[in-house]
């Protein structure tokens, strides 16, 4: 499979008539495990003044919506409906004509575990797949499920749809309740939840959680993007490649975006991102280390990781 894929056709769930549809705005779809480098990519990109994306580091409550108290985010196509479907568009839509901004970059990592969710939702969409060896990614989620949420985070509550706030302020009392519930074990996983996750989480350390989280969202994200079916524009990227040469991948993901290249944004990340050696964060894993590694070690030779 080449790096740049291009599309043929846009099967679609529903009847969309919108400024999508019309190939008026464009989106993308940037798909990437947690900690894998998005948040930091999404903002290389979105520096661009032609391209927007929101302001909350991932849209988990919008892309919730209709399916809001479903038990993990591995949200089944067959759950979308119409009124989700043009909620999460019109959402879209909103955003590109407040920002004047015809591209709208959609980066929420949780949308690994449902792909042909997203793709039903917008089946006109742009793809962008970046990924990191698994052995950078798990210590890196260690790290994050193991301290205090930053400040951002806390800012996504401004994106709950409003018919959604009682729901979640329910929900969010219940949580802090049960850490002072008897008997009842409180079991801290942080990011997207994949099928069997928090039973998981019973049982084994966080590292290997965090492990088979890195490899379940690979895992439905490649079975996507390798599908006979999946006839969309793709851009593969490497992480490690955006941190060793920031110029060349900048240069490409314009490109491939159709949009031209501003030196001034490009000057600014040669200048600001910093390379490891790929898998080189292995080591913070400690006694760990062995058993995360035969994890993950399928998936990343798939990616074409020692």
């Amino acid at each position: 499979m080449s790096e740049i894929q291009t599309k043929s056709e846009h099967p679609s769930r529903f009847n969309y008539d919108d400024a999508i549809s019309r190939g008026e705005i464009q989106p993308v779809i940037l798909f990437g495990a947690p900690r894998s480098g998005t948040q930091m990519y999404r903002d290389m990109i979105c520096g661009h003044p032609e391209i927007t994306t929101w302001p909350y580091n991932e849209m988990t409550y919008m892309w919730r919506y209709g399916n809001r108290d479903f038990a993990t985010d591995e949200i089944p196509v067959s759950l979308l409906t119409e009124k989700t479907a043009r909620y999460i568009r019109d959402s879209s839509i909103k955003l590109s004509n407040k920002s004047g901004c015809r591209i709208v970059v959609d980066k929420t990592c949780h949308n690994c575990l449902r792909p042909d969710f997203v793709s039903a939702v917008f089946p006109e969409a742009t793809y962008i797949y970046l990924v990191r060896h698994g052995m950078d990614v798990v210590p890196s989620t260690v790290k994050r499920s193991e301290s205090s949420p930053p400040y951002r985070e806390y800012l996504r509550i401004m994106s709950i749809p409003p018919s959604d706030i009682p729901f979640y302020v329910a929900r969010a009392l219940w949580n802090h309740g049960g850490l002072l519930r008897p008997g009842k074990r409180s079991v801290r996983v942080w990011g997207p939840k994949f099928k069997g996750m928090n039973e998981l989480a019973e049982t084994r350390p966080i590292h290997e959680v965090s492990a088979h989280q890195w490899v379940r969202h690979m895992e439905l994200t490649d079975r996507f993007l390798n599908s006979e079916n999946f006839e969309s524009p793709l851009l593969r990227v490497r992480y490690e490649k955006v941190t060793s040469e920031p110029r060349t991948e900048l240069e490409r993901v314009f490109e491939y975006l159709g949009v031209d290249a501003p030196e001034e944004l490009i000057e600014k990340w040669v200048g600001k991102v910093r390379h490891r050696v790929p898998g080189s964060r292995a080591s913070l894993l400690g006694e760990h280390e062995e058993a995360v590694r035969a994890i993950v070690a399928s998936k990343n030779a798939e990616h074409g990781y020692e």
